[in-house]
């Protein structure tokens, strides 16, 4: 079956919001499609999907307040029927368009702004001609008259027509430009500061401009000849003005900026009203036609609608925040995704010091929890500012505690860290502050994960645990206490019930097994395995290669709960926690490993050349793999995880994905979902990308696209490793690990012996006991699947094997040539074992 990424956050801040004439609808453009919400409750009721490419600019027609215009970058001018979501009329052009501005009195006439005919780009930085045109009926296309009037960037805030439609106002750097249409000829008038917005009086000869100092001039008497205009200068904002709109009649006029605060001025009586704390930078301000509703965008991704007269938001449109937006940061997402069970969302940061609460089925943030309480900062310069964030979230799997670890680590003065557990309550259907523990560790932070309770849980003690490890080594055992407290208002509090520590290693990765009787935590090349309820160390796990620290660590779930996956630079292997050996291994460089919380899937993330990277999903009871993608991604994931879905989409029964969905995070914050190619859904997108997916390839097949990036002085060591491995399978399996990691010594040398044997002796043992049965057979297929470079290796018991009695040993031996009395010794030794 055919999968495609689909990009589930769209931008609703990106361009210009527009509000029907009766204030029911919300209209907002992104990429190629325009969404259009209830102003009411914020919902999307409609999409209207028809332009091929990015649509430049959208707008109410002015001759039919029931239609909506919009044109595109693929050259197209499209005039819809909004509440009915059909396509009126299509004109098309040979270039792209980034504005359309009918003209009064004539519908077919209009002012195109467009981009030349051999441009091909479309950055709104450069700059686009403006040109007359006339939007014919008959061909369907648009033919243009006369020449190019004058060039200009085809930003709405930068470029308006007058509302009598008598002359076109621009800017351009420090210049404010007025073209008459009528006599063709264009003003100039030039301030010391750039300017970055512009918008026109309704009823008068007024244009309000903002500049980067914070300043808002009004202009007046600018189409006088040969006269300076009047300009009138308002300040309040401390950063450039980033939008300005005025209302229906002109007697008021909003300004917002950086502050996060939008400004109402009442230009008779000169006073201002503010709306405070919005939560981010204003980049567009929008008011409906009888002034009832006031949209405001902002730059994390947000849209406010406000009641001018109450000066209060009465609903919110929240799209995925961007905190790379906003500011600098290394790791836009610390936290990962993480799946809250108790609302199905997935949660990530917001901006820092919050978490977002995204709903994957109305693709929208349905809430935002404020984890640090610190508050929006506007940076006064290029020097970034040192935030505290939350850097690592755990959901219990009831979903009624939350843990929260949040740190700042500025250089000029002590890194701070808290520890928060997080209690749901039932009456305000949110979270709230249970306990805070500062700092919960010395060191930073390492993983975070709560006990879980299911069914096949063996825990006795019911109450809810979490563990937390840090770089420092330590393991911190955290219990909910019930003993209440008079100054909590007789509240159970968390309180650190033990602490362990191993070595002088760094905690890397925790992980619970999923009946909850086993903690591992990773040291190094080392895999401890520990006794939650009794803080006792039950085994230590070694990798094969030294040099190469554990990264990842995932129990198996179900049939697979004995397995225990991990993962190194270069290889991946699965534990038998029974026999406490090696399952399998394999090679391949895993940048991220996640399992699903239902099934026994688990995904491996593994880099490959030219910063692309593929998928593998499989089980850990075999090494075949159930669906592999190549070229998943060329762009740098940071985050994946499974979300369990109750609807199938279509999806055939044995298929990964039936009963799940496999979601990740790009560094640009981008959150893309692998869906079946012929859903049909309401997310339409060019940006989505059709991705093969071949079923039941073995990992062995395709390890050879990828890149050998071993350092130089490991080469020798590996090509070594491989000339053993290549001509002597049962050298290998005895030289390449260390002993307590093999399998049993009975099987390692009853296999030893048999590849002695001169192969005529070997044929004559019994049928059915012969080196060349099933399993030899099962070594060859693997062995002829591998490249060179790679090491596989699955020193699993095989009962096979025991089926070589010491006996029939010792007859074959009397029939060669060759002593192997010593042989038989070591033999009999390990059989009475």
């Amino acid at each position: 079956m055919e999968l495609q990424a689909i990009k589930h956050n769209r931008l609703l801040t990106k361009n210009p919001l527009l509000i029907s004439k009766d204030s029911k609808y919300i209209f907002c453009y992104c990429r190629n499609i325009i969404q259009i919400f209830s102003s009411n409750t914020g919902q999307a009721i409609r999409t209207l999907v028809g332009h091929r490419n990015t649509i430049t600019h959208c707008l109410l027609n002015p001759h039919n307040f029931l239609q909506l215009i919009s044109c595109s970058l693929d050259g197209q001018v499209i005039y819809w029927d909004y509440d009915a979501g059909t396509q009126l009329k299509v004109f098309n052009a040979d270039c792209p368009i980034w504005r359309v501005i009918p003209l009064p009195g004539d519908e077919s006439a209009a002012i195109v702004i467009k981009s030349s005919k051999k441009s091909t780009s479309t950055k709104k930085d450069g700059l686009a001609h403006v040109i007359r045109a006339k939007l014919s009926l008959e061909d369907k296309k648009i033919a243009y008259v006369g020449n190019t009037l004058f060039s200009v960037k085809p930003n709405t805030k930068y470029c308006q027509l007058s509302p009598d439609g008598g002359y076109i106002a621009s800017i351009a750097k420090k210049s404010l430009r007025i073209y008459d249409i009528k006599t063709g000829k264009l003003s100039k008038f030039t301030r010391r500061v750039r300017l970055t917005c512009l918008t026109i009086h309704p009823l008068e000869d007024c244009i309000a401009t903002g500049d980067r100092q914070g300043k808002i001039i009004l202009w007046r008497r600018y189409r006088i000849m040969n006269e300076e205009p009047i300009q009138l200068e308002l300040h309040w904002h401390a950063h450039p003005v980033l939008d300005i709109q005025y209302n229906i009649d002109g007697s008021c006029l909003l300004s917002g900026g950086s502050e996060g605060v939008l400004v109402v001025w009442q230009l008779r009586t000169e006073t201002k009203h503010f709306l405070p704390r919005l939560g981010s930078s204003i980049v567009h301000i929008n008011s409906s036609s009888n002034y009832s509703i006031v949209a405001v965008s902002l730059k994390d991704n947000v849209i406010h609608l406000i009641s001018p007269s109450e000066m209060a938001i009465k609903q919110s449109i929240q799209g995925l925040h961007k905190a790379c937006e906003l500011y600098q940061l290394s790791s836009p997402v610390p936290t990962g995704l993480v799946y809250d069970p108790r609302s199905r969302a997935i949660v990530l940061n917001s901006i820092p010091g919050s978490l977002q609460f995204y709903d994957i089925h109305s693709h929208k943030t349905t809430k935002v929890m404020d984890v640090v309480g610190q508050n929006y900062v506007v940076s006064h310069s290029n020097k970034s500012t040192s935030l505290t964030d939350v850097t690592h979230v755990a959901f219990h799997p009831s979903g009624n505690w939350l843990a929260t670890i949040e740190s700042r680590n500025n250089k000029d003065s002590v890194a701070e860290m808290k520890l928060k557990f997080w209690e749901f309550s039932e009456v305000t259907q949110s979270y709230t502050l249970n306990t805070t523990v500062e700092p919960p560790h010395s060191k930073f932070v390492t993983a975070i994960v709560f006990r879980p309770e299911n069914d096949t849980s063996t825990i006795t003690d019911p109450l809810p645990m979490l563990v937390t490890t840090d770089s420092g080594g330590y393991i911190k055992t955290w219990l909910l206490d019930l003993k209440c407290d008079s100054i909590r208002d007789d509240k159970p509090s968390w309180t650190c019930y033990s602490v362990s520590h191993y070595r002088d290693s760094p905690a890397t990765t925790a992980d619970f097994s999923h009946d909850s009787s086993l903690l591992g935590v990773a040291y190094d090349e080392i895999v401890t395995l520990w006794d939650p309820s009794k803080n006792e160390i039950q085994k230590t796990l070694s990798h094969l290669i030294k040099s190469e620290n554990v990264r990842h660590m995932a129990f198996g779930r179900k049939s697979c709960s004995h397995l225990l996956t991990t993962t190194t630079n270069r290889l991946l292997y699965v534990w038998n926690l029974l026999s406490c050996t090696i399952q399998w291994c394999v090679q391949l460089r895993v940048s991220m490993l996640t399992k699903s919380p239902t099934t026994n899937h688990q995904a491996a993330l593994v880099k490959g050349k030219n910063s692309t990277c593929a998928l593998y999903v499989f089980s850990p009871d075999e090494s075949k793999s159930i669906a592999v993608l190549r070229d998943f991604s060329n762009q740098q994931i940071i985050s994946a995880m499974f979300v369990p879905v109750s609807q199938a989409h279509n999806m055939p029964s044995d298929s990964w994905l039936f009963n799940q969905r496999y979601y990740f995070i790009t560094n640009s914050q981008d959150l893309y979902s692998l869906e079946p190619e012929d859903r049909q859904d309401d997310i339409h997108d060019e940006s989505t990308t059709n991705t093969g997916i071949s079923e039941e390839s073995p990992f062995v097949r395709i390890f050879g696209e990828f890149e050998d990036t071993l350092p130089m002085n490991d080469r020798s060591q590996a090509s070594d490793l491989t000339y053993r491995a290549r001509y002597s399978k049962n050298v290998r399996e005895v030289f390449i690990g260390a002993s307590h990691v093999l399998p049993s010594m009975t099987t390692i040398c009853a296999q030893f012996v048999k590849s002695s044997l001169e192969a005529t002796a070997i044929a004559d043992l019994p049928d059915g006991q012969e080196n060349g049965n099933d399993y030899s057979d099962s070594e060859s297929e693997i062995d002829s699947a591998n490249s060179d470079e790679e090491i596989v290796i699955k020193p699993q018991n095989d009962e096979r094997m025991h089926q070589l009695q010491p006996m029939e040993i010792d007859r074959n031996l009397d029939n060669t040539e060759m002593n192997f009395d010593w042989m038989d010794e070591l033999v009999n030794k390990f059989q009475c074992n």
